[in-house]
């Protein structure tokens, strides 16, 4: 069997689904716009977040009350303050597209967005704009909505793709462009799942070979840029993995050359996966040991680390280390998120934006 084939084989355990959070009861009723926005204004920020607990048809009618009320209430500020009632807004706005995209009416995170761009574009190009669409971009990479990050030429936000927006404000920078990157990158995936057995599948056909080699040179011509480079490296030798390159040297010279916690463990978890296959379980321990002292209990990591363990016959200590696996809940895992790109980062960035709305 071809090295190819036999990453793909050691890893199908390692991507079962997980069971899906438990949600809380649902509410119908739309909740008064001007009320939450008043909330928000005055740093009450489970304006937002209590958005989780509405239904289709509360959805529906919020993001109608927001395009409507939420417009007029922007325009009924103050005259001091027209520019910071707008940011609270378009800032609210952002949060309750985060909490609708755990929801059956994601789709509805698009107009919500769309109407906070559309507003956000009378501000001035401050700090805190500047932050509101650092914070937007982040949240499109977690909702892995790439064609409104990109754009598909069509309406609205979809012609040239939030991304074109975002760049006119903070310039071509480079982490935006990892950020394109990694939306092209999604999309060649289709509806395939990000994981190592839908890396190393047969690529069928020449378009996708052109595709891969499009996205490669994204990530290459970024591997030297200040703070992102090493993950754009990581994803340059991820998407030669998915070209055929099984390179586990590539992995560990990522590694070696990273801080971000993100970047080690999925470096040293494709690499220790790649080595197994490869006959060599006992460096594909370490590899995979290396991973886990980063994100302890991490299921993808330690599955693979248990079947490592088996193959060399140490089977006390794969079942301690099963044991240990299923314990408790799962951490989140990095290679469940590498798909989602900087979407890893919303937390922080979201607090960023909160600090500059005040």
């Amino acid at each position: 069997m071809s090295a190819v084939r036999l990453v793909a084989a050691g890893l199908v355990l390692s991507f079962m689904a997980i069971a899906a959070p438990t949600r809380v009861a649902t509410q119908t009723g739309t909740p008064s716009i001007v009320t939450l926005l008043d909330r928000y204004e005055h740093g009450d920020y489970d304006a937002a977040s209590g958005l989780a607990r509405l239904d289709t048809a509360g959805w529906t009618g919020f993001t109608r009350s927001l395009e409507a009320a939420g417009s007029a209430w922007i325009r009924q500020a103050p005259p001091q303050i027209p520019d910071r009632r707008r940011l609270v807004a378009v800032s609210f706005a952002l949060e309750a597209a985060s909490a609708v995209l755990d929801s059956p009416s994601r789709l509805l995170a698009r107009r919500i967005l769309g109407w906070a761009c559309a507003e956000v574009r009378s501000a001035a190009p401050d700090d805190a704009v500047r932050a509101w669409y650092r914070a937007s971009i982040v949240l499109l990479e977690r909702a892995e909505d790439w064609d409104l990050l990109l754009g598909t030429g069509g309406e609205a936000e979809l012609k040239d793709g939030h991304a074109a927006h975002g760049r006119m404000i903070l310039g071509d920078i480079p982490s935006l462009r990892l950020s394109a990157a990694v939306g092209e990158e999604g999309r060649s995936w289709g509806g395939e799942p990000a994981n190592l057995r839908g890396m190393v599948r047969r690529i069928p056909g020449a378009s996708r070979v052109r595709d891969l080699d499009a996205i490669a040179q994204r990530f290459s011509a970024l591997t030297s840029a200040p703070e992102i480079g090493p993950e754009a490296a990581l994803r340059l030798a991820i998407t030669d993995l998915r070209r055929g390159h099984v390179d586990a040297a590539s992995f560990a010279g990522v590694a070696d050359s990273a801080r971000d916690p993100f970047v080690l463990y999925v470096s040293r978890l494709v690499g220790g996966a790649i080595l197994l296959q490869q006959g060599k379980p006992a460096d594909a321990i370490s590899s995979l040991r290396q991973a886990l002292m980063l994100v302890p209990r991490a299921q993808s990591a330690g599955v693979l680390l248990v079947s490592a363990l088996t193959s060399t016959g140490a089977l006390d200590e794969a079942r301690k280390e099963t044991e240990v696996l299923i314990a408790g809940p799962a951490p989140p895992d990095p290679w469940r998120q590498y798909r989602s790109g900087s979407g890893r980062h919303w937390p922080q960035a979201l607090r960023d934006l909160r600090e500059r709305v005040k």
